[in-house]
Parts: C-alpha cells; sequence; structure tokens
C-alpha cells in the first residue's frame, strides 16, 4: 500500500527517556535522541468536538488533533508525551502507538498526536 510506504510527509519525534533520578528515587524523563521518519501520512484525525478549536471572533476551525500512518518499519521510537514535528508545529503523542498486522500489504501503526498551541492567522 504506497500511502503507507511514500507518504509525503516528514516527521521528527523526540521520545521521552529516563534521564536519571530525582532526590525520591523517582524517575527523572527528558528529551531523547531524535528519529526522523520519511514517507509517512499525516491526516486530521476529524472535525469532532475533542479535535479542534474555535475562534468565535472569526468564525474559524483549526484541527489540532492528527494522526500518523506510516509502515512498520523502521519502528516507532516514541511513546506518550514524545514530542513530534510537523512542518516547524510542536505536537505530543496521545497515548500508545497501535499497531495493524492483518494484511501483509496493510500492515502499518498509527500515531495520534495533538497540538500544543494553536495560532489562527
Amino acid at each position: 500500500m504506497s500511502a503507507l510506504t511514500n507518504g509525503p510527509d516528514t516527521v521528527t519525534c523526540i521520545p521521552r527517556v529516563i534521564v536519571g533520578t530525582d532526590r525520591t528515587g523517582s524517575n527523572r524523563l527528558g528529551p531523547g535522541t531524535p528519529k526522523t521518519y520519511k514517507g509517512v501520512s499525516v491526516q486530521p484525525a476529524g472535525l469532532a468536538a475533542f479535535g479542534r478549536a474555535e475562534d468565535d471572533r472569526q468564525g474559524l476551525v483549526v484541527n489540532v488533533d492528527y494522526v500518523i500512518y506510516k509502515a512498520l518499519e523502521p519502528r516507532w521510537v516514541g511513546g506518550p508525551h514524545s514530542t513530534v514535528i510537523w512542518e516547524g508545529t510542536e505536537y505530543d503523542q496521545v497515548g500508545v502507538v497501535r499497531s495493524y498486522r492483518r494484511g501483509s500489504r496493510t500492515k502499518h501503526e498509527v500515531i495520534k498526536l495533538k497540538a500544543r498551541s494553536v495560532e489562527v492567522k
């Protein structure tokens, strides 16, 4: 399936990794090594009330939820709360990666993103 291997988008994932412990012995998280994925497809996650921001003054609706569709290889390095950069905008990964492995031609991963902020121009 060409949309899963030859998508038009490039994203960079900065995973959250354990960088040490604090004085109470709890793990401290920080940014890991960034990994860039080329040939993925980033699509809006729908315009349900959860997935949009509205500007009442202008009557604008801006989508803030996106989904990345990518082939299984190379594996996605991010996890919950990882940072994803797409087209110069930072997004947070929401939840874990969903992997679909049924058909040999349609095996893929789905990663849900939420915009950190919305800028209405």
